[in-house]
């Protein structure tokens, strides 16, 4: 059984390859998790070069 409250965020998160960093609740808002990827950033199929982050982008559950 797990009982490390960040592992099991983690885990209802349902991403495997993700760290979570925190969760704002913020009254009459939706809630907003923060994550990070622990897997290493991936690099461009075309020159090999890193690839960089565009920001945040809202996920709305299906």
């Amino acid at each position: 059984m797990v009982v490390d409250p960040t592992r099991v965020c983690e885990l209802l998160v349902g991403l495997g390859d993700v760290e979570v960093l925190g969760v704002d609740d913020e009254a009459g808002e939706a809630l907003r998790v923060r994550i990070r990827r622990r897997a290493p950033r991936p690099g461009c199929e075309r020159c090999g070069g890193a690839l960089w982050s565009d920001g945040e982008r809202v996920e709305h559950p299906p």
